[in-house]
């Protein structure tokens, strides 16, 4: 089985290269793929529970986007598990009120080692 880890660095309502990537993690989890997530900057948003206010007025907006927030809330039906952010942005707001179980992690040689694939988006 391969494993693919996708660092998303992009937020909600940050347009369609985002929702590609997280759609893009639910369509390789589906046909057995082992998906691990790095969450960075503005990706770190996405770790808030979809209920949870967001300052919009910081935030460019496309009526026809999906938030992605909700989108991540179903990951646990496609077996995606493994949520990373980065050791420095742990103590973050949004890495604190998260619900899903977050690893920190160093970015380093040891960690990408143990993926087959790394997709950035």
């Amino acid at each position: 089985m391969k494993n693919v880890l996708i660092v998303l660095t992009q937020g909600d309502y940050h347009g369609v290269p985002a929702v590609e990537a997280v759609q893009l993690a639910m369509v390789l989890a589906t046909f057995d793929v082992t998906i691990s997530l790095l969450f960075k900057d503005a990706a770190l948003m996405l770790l808030l529970p979809p209920d949870e206010p967001v300052n919009k007025s910081q935030i460019h907006i496309s009526a026809f986007i999906k938030p992605l927030r909700n989108m991540v809330e179903s990951f646990e039906f496609y077996d995606i598990e493994n949520y990373y952010v980065l050791n420095s942005d742990q103590n973050l707001a949004y890495c604190r009120q998260s619900p899903y179980p977050i690893t920190p992690i160093h970015f380093n040689r040891a960690f990408v080692a143990q993926f087959d694939h790394i997709l950035s988006f």
